[in-house]
């Protein structure tokens, strides 16, 4: 699924990571990720309302049929999904949620857990059966977010659907809010300095890097070719970050002494910059050998942050 914010037209790309859906036979449920029949389901929604398309779970269990249930969400069955840039998530509107006392909750990393009640005297959303996010409800790019129906009744509510999901990129505006689409990292582990998933890269080469400051991940591997005449290291990098950051590549062949390669704004001759695409740059560095080429050559990445 992907989505445009109508400002700033800003694609914004939406992927499915998992559905939580029931299995005949099982309490509880199952993962698609794990095999399972369990997708998700776009099916006509409300004609009187306008609606024609509304998100449901198809799973392998129905609590009233006990057949294949491929229209719409009960207890205990759940969407995962994540965003390919950072988001606001701003409202969610839902198709057909009759007072049942059934419940959603909405998780993620990025948030506290949100619980989404509609019943009479406990009312979460307006009269368009819209729910609205509190401002600042963000989620960073490639960060989990799960929409769980709760209840425990076995009908459940067996119609409700999603009809739309609203959110607005984020345009970051350098280290400071990035670290603050990260709530779990606070006082000293939200430092420009700090290593707090302990993988060798705190969390300002994190920023530039465009990765995640509080997990290890895995596919930063820079690309390093050597020859009898130069060494070419290859990596990409968070465009916006050459204004705002200090980088500097050293280079030394015994650990003692170091030279300089500055990676940002002006550039080095030996620094090639590519063309920005999605917020995202390549970066070559090119790195003459003496004659006779040494051995080794050791390469470090450091950082600062503009004053």
């Amino acid at each position: 699924m992907e989505a445009a914010d109508s400002e700033s037209q800003k694609l914004v790309r939406l992927t499915t990571v998992d559905i939580h859906g029931l299995s005949a036979g099982e309490f509880g449920t199952t993962l698609a990720s794990e095999g399972r029949a369990h997708s998700t389901s776009i099916i006509y929604g409300n004609p009187d309302r306008g609606n024609i398309n509304a998100l449901g779970v198809a799973s392998e269990y129905d609590f009233i049929f006990g057949s294949n249930q491929s229209r719409d969400f009960n207890p205990r069955e759940a969407w995962e999904f994540e965003f390919d840039t950072e988001v606001e998530l701003k409202w969610i509107e839902f198709e057909s949620w009759s007072d049942s006392g059934a419940g959603f909750t909405l998780s993620s990393p990025a948030f506290e857990t949100i619980e989404i009640a509609h019943e009479e005297g406990n009312d979460d959303l307006d009269e368009d059966d819209i729910y609205h996010l509190e401002p600042g409800t963000r989620v960073p790019a490639n960060t989990p977010v799960k929409l769980l129906m709760t209840g425990s009744s076995s009908s459940g509510e067996r119609s409700v659907r999603i009809e739309s999901l609203a959110v607005v990129p984020v345009e970051s505006s350098g280290f400071a809010d990035y670290i603050a689409g990260y709530p779990e990292l606070f006082d000293d582990l939200a430092l420009p300095e700090a290593d707090p998933d302990g993988d060798g890269l705190v969390n300002l080469l994190e920023y530039i890097l465009d990765r995640h400051p509080g997990r290890k991940e895995s596919g930063f591997l820079p690309e390093i070719t050597i020859t009898e005449a130069e060494v070419s290291l290859r990596f990409e990098r968070r465009a916006s970050s050459r204004e705002d950051t200090n980088q500097v590549l050293q280079y030394s062949t015994d650990l003692s002494t170091w030279t300089d390669l500055p990676l940002g704004s002006p550039v080095d001759p030996g620094v090639i910059i590519g063309a920005e695409a999605e917020g995202m740059e390549e970066v070559t560095v090119l790195i003459e050998r003496s004659a006779p080429p040494h051995d080794h050559v050791f390469l470090r990445l450091s950082a600062t942050e503009v004053e």
